[in-house]
Order: structure tokens, then sequence, then C-alpha cells
């Protein structure tokens, strides 16, 4: 196993100091906290696994905005997110927007789900990612 890469959050995330409002803003810690630091950047499975039930908790999370269901607006949305030594998403940014309303909805979905710390080297460290959120009417 190779040893993950480091870089700057918003560097390599394409999180612009977190352009727009980041959600929750009370909750963990911001995006200025961890900006210039340095964080381990995980692939999505390596990063869902680190949520007790992967992927599926965060989508789990996710509600389905009603005047985008009621407009027929269906996609998947890719955040981009940093989490912080403490386990908590300081940062989301839809890299890879759909709609304004299930952009928000899949932000706060990763937001609202809580990780297990990464340790690296016996210190907690930051990390980032990306995951990508479905909407599909059925």
């Amino acid at each position: 196993m190779t040893a993950p890469r480091s870089a700057s959050l918003f560097a390599l995330l394409a999180l612009p100091a977190c352009a727009g409002p980041v959600l929750a803003p009370d909750t963990g810690p911001s995006c200025d906290a961890l900006a210039g630091t340095e964080l381990v950047l995980l692939e999505t499975a390596a990063a869902t696994a680190r949520t007790e039930g992967g992927l599926r908790a965060i989508q789990e999370r996710v509600e389905y905005p009603v005047e985008a269901r009621r407009a027929f607006v269906q996609g998947t949305v890719l955040v981009a997110f940093a989490v912080g030594p403490d386990g908590r998403v300081a940062c989301t940014d839809a890299v890879r927007p759909v709609d304004a309303r299930l952009d928000a909805a899949a932000r706060r979905a990763v937001r609202a789900t809580p990780f297990e710390p990464l340790v690296v080297d016996g210190d907690t460290v930051a990390f980032g990612s990306t995951v990508p959120i479905g909407f599909r009417l059925r």
C-alpha cells in the first residue's frame, strides 16, 4: 500500500476558501481553521470507510429537496470535503454541481456525517476527499 498523498486543502480539493456559505458553521472547525493545513487525500472508498456505514451512511442523510422533485431535477453532485483532526467535516464544496438545491442538500448530508479521525504516525490529521451524491427520481 502506498502512503497517502498530502496537499494544501484549497489547492488540491478545489475548495476556494469554501466558496459560498459554509453550512452549519457552529459545528466543527471552520474552513478558515484548516486554511494552509496539509491534509491527507483519500480516495472516496477510503474516506467513506472512515464513517460507520460507508457511502450508504452519507446517502441516508440526504434529503431530496421538494422543489427539486417537483421540477424533476436529478443527477449526481460531486462533493469535495475536508475533515478536521476531530473527525468532523469542516468544509464542503460542490465541485461538480447539478442544481443549487441538490448541491446544498448533498453538502448538508456530507457535513452531517461523523467520520473517524485519521491517525498517521500516531497523530490525528485532517483529510480530504470527494464523494458522489446521487439524486434519482423513481
